[in-house]
């Protein structure tokens, strides 16, 4: 039986928040250790103290409480625990964000311990972090020196906490504050988008859009379509401290600064950002703006400014990025331009530049982007541009340019867009271009280049989109394309390629759009291309394709646009072209006569599953040799504003070849409707009344079939813009910009 119980020795004190565990042994009355005793452990206060059965003891506030061991009923021990409150956490009072030169404010502080109970009579440590702009007392008093940034901080032992803050000088320098105020009233100030705190007591640094520096002065104005209008005014120079002027303005036709820039933003000599785009400024291009030799960005983009760029700008040696695109200039690029050497992007598209390019442009080594694109230029692509080593962007499409692609562009291995397409050039294409690894879109349309596609193109494995169509290529198209298996768009259209369609595009998986067309083109379609299951837009043309439409066409369902025009395909049109449920324009239109002459085109009736493509909206399949009826299911196609189903002879129907029976009276439902053509087929029976009700119909054309009776009077509200009847009995006669009913049938039945 227990006789004695001894405690473990407590620490002097415990941190509120810590915890111990005591122990305790039980003795018999001979002194001997007991093993396997049960003690109850109890606290006299547990708001000071805890413990658990296991011994483990937590301090919880200040103060002191007994912590008792018993033995049963026989036998107890008791210590007594001290819990002191230690700083664990310091948090300083919120100041306000500024303080004037000469107030005072005082900053409180507050220590918590490791329960987040505050501490009392805590002594703290307060500092400065630069005393000339405000000094802090040991009871937290803030005074206010000199203007700048300071940072207040508040100690106790190891812990801290700081507050930044702002001081200021009561009264604004007053040369700026009146040309803030003359900038605020000759650019529309009451009605912009934003004008916190304008033309209020408050210092200019916390006027929307106004930066000043620790000393006050205004050193920024940051405007980003705030609805600014109306012309700068001349007293923004001075604001001598000035680094940046950013006033880009609003899309949409909304008003802007207008006027012309004012030449004496020259004398900001601070100024490192200059950016006046999207406004409609006008005059010319300050040459004074040469002398703000400290700018590392001018963009004068999207403006009507005029007259030839100054040379004088190729002095700002510091400029990295310069955009003077989207304006009416008048003459050539500067080629002073090539002195800036620290220049990673020049942004000069559709600005109205003419001559030559500037051969002095491939000093730009640190170029990146270069966008020359949608002026009137004339010349070569001077070789030179290829030391531009670091360039990522090329743009010179549309701009006039004349002879080869240089091949040394082909060394600038960064190179990830390139844009030349509508212009002139000539020549080959370089093979050397398969070497630009990082291209990721090559656009060469619509020029006047020759030769075959390098196969070299198929090593350009990052390529996405490859636009070479409306070129007189000539050759085979390189099976090596089929590597390219990040492309979605492959524009071969309108060449002189020759031979069969290559199996291996069927590879490009993620491909989204593919034209080609030549009339050299020889083959049948490859049903590999079945697998391009991305395919929204589809078209091939060429007199030498042959065979008929690959079964797997009709599981390309994402397909929106498919033309298999002017082909020398055969064969019916199949029930499971319903299967393309997003199709909005179906194209199978042969030459006039090419059935007669070629043998080529569908024959069989026309499915009437084309009435499941909700989305259609063209349905061109003329020049055929269809047969049969004329679907009434077509009447479900809500969307259609173009049906054309002209056949096969163009001028004459063709005996045994041509849709028959009656127009369906369902067209009538084809509301959106503005072109109907129906023209040389063997139909029979009335114009139906409803199509009068097709208000938006322009082009009506059903000359050269069996149709006879009155035309309905509902076509007097038509406004027809074509009307074409002859080789009908119809009945009719045409008055003013409307038909009308003939007065007799038989005396003005109207043949040609």
């Amino acid at each position: 039986m227990p006789h004695t119980v001894v405690l473990s020795e407590p620490p002097d004190s415990l941190a509120v928040g810590d915890s111990i565990q005591l122990t305790a042994q039980a003795f018999d009355a001979l002194g001997s250790a007991i093993a396997d005793v049960t003690f109850e452990w109890s606290s006299s206060d547990t708001a000071i103290v805890t413990v658990d059965q296991r011994g483990w003891v937590r301090a919880m506030a200040g103060g002191s409480a007994e912590i008792t061991a018993s033995a049963g009923t026989t036998a107890s021990a008791v210590v007594e625990i001290t819990a002191v409150q230690v700083p664990h956490t310091v948090v300083l009072s919120e100041p306000p964000d500024s303080l004037a030169v000469g107030d005072s404010i005082q900053l409180t502080a507050q220590a918590f311990d490791a329960l987040g109970s505050a501490i009392a009579d805590v002594t703290f440590e307060w500092s400065s972090s630069d005393t000339t702009i405000a000094a802090v007392t040991q009871d937290g008093w803030v005074d206010g020196r000199s203007a700048g940034s300071v940072e207040i901080t508040v100690g106790v032992g190891d812990l801290s906490a700081f507050r930044s803050l702002v001081i200021y000088r009561d009264q604004d320098n007053p040369d700026e504050r009146a040309a803030l105020e003359a900038f605020y009233y000759a650019t529309n100030g009451p009605e912009w988008k934003n004008n916190t705190n304008w033309l209020s007591d408050k210092p200019v640094g916390q006027w929307y859009g106004v930066e000043t520096d620790d000393s006050g002065n205004v050193v920024g104005l940051d405007f980003n379509k705030n609805g600014l209008r109306g012309r700068l005014p001349v007293e923004l120079a001075d604001l001598s401290n000035l680094k940046k002027l950013f006033l880009w303005g609003e899309w949409g036709g909304e008003p802007n600064l207008t006027g012309p820039i004012p030449p004496e933003l020259g004398a900001l000599s601070n100024l490192t950002v200059l950016v006046l785009g999207n406004n409609e400024l006008t005059g010319e291009i300050p040459a004074e703006l040469a002398d703000l030799t400290n700018l590392t960005r001018l963009s004068l983009v999207q403006n009507r400014l005029t007259g030839p760029i100054p040379p004088e700008l190729g002095r700002l040696t510091q400029l990295e990025d310069l955009g003077l695109g989207g304006n009416l200039l008048t003459g050539k690029i500067p080629p002073e331009f090539g002195s800036l050497a620290r220049l990673t992007r020049l942004y000069m598209a559709d600005a109205g530049l003419t001559g030559d390019i500037p051969r002095e442009l491939g000093n730009l080594v640190e170029l990146r982007k270069l966008y020359l694109d949608h002026n009137d230029l004339t010349g070569v692509i001077p070789p030179e541009l290829g030391r531009l080593a670091k360039l990522e962007i090329l743009s010179l499409s549309s701009s006039g340019l004349t002879g080869p692609i240089p091949p040394v562009l082909g060394e600038i291995l960064p190179l990830r867009w390139i844009w030349m397409e509508e212009n002139d050039l000539t020549g080959s294409i370089p093979p050397e271009l398969g070497s630009l690894h990082n291209l990721e879109i090559l656009y060469l349309d619509r020029n006047s280049l020759s030769g075959p596609i390098p196969p070299e193109l198929g090593d350009l494995s990052k390529l996405e989109i490859l636009s070479l169509g409306h070129n007189p290529l000539i050759g085979a198209i390189p099976p090596e394309l089929g590597k390219l298996t990040l492309l979605t768009e492959l524009g071969l259209d309108d060449t002189r390629l020759d031979g069969p369609i290559p199996p291996e595009l069927g590879n490009l998986s993620g491909l989204r759009t593919l034209a080609i067309q030549s009339h050299s083109l020889a083959g049948p379609i490859p049903p590999e291309l079945g697998r391009l299951r991305n395919l929204t837009t589809l078209v091939l043309t060429g007199y030498g394709i042959s065979g008929v439409i690959p079964t797997e066409f009709w599981n390309l369902s994402n397909l929106e646009w498919l033309t298999l025009s002017y082909t020398g395909l055969t064969g019916s049109i199949p029930p499971q072209i319903g299967n393309l449920a997003n199709l909005r324009v179906l194209q199978l239109v042969q030459a006039p006569g090419d059935f007669g002459t070629r043998g080529a085109g569908f024959t069989g009736s026309i499915p009437s599953e084309l009435g499941r493509l909700s989305d259609l909206s063209t349905l061109r399949i003329g020049h055929h040799a269809f047969t049969g009826p004329l679907p009434p299911e077509l009447g479900n196609l809500s969307n259609l504003r173009h049906l054309i189903i002209a056949q096969a002879q163009g001028g004459q129907s063709r005996d045994g070849i041509g849709l028959t029976g009656a127009i369906s009276e369902e067209l009538g439902k084809l509301d959106s409707l503005e072109k109907l053509w129906l023209d040389s087929n063997h139909l029979s029976g009335p114009v139906p009344a409803g199509l009068g009700s097709l208000a938006k119909l322009r082009d009506l054309r059903l000359g050269n079939n069996d149709l006879q009776g009155r035309v309905p009077d509902a076509f007097l509200e038509l406004d027809l813009e074509q009307f074409q009847w002859q080789n009908n009995p119809l009945c009719l006669y045409k008055y003013g910009n409307h038909l009308t009913p003939g007065l007799a049938e038989v005396s003005s039945t109207l043949r040609s």
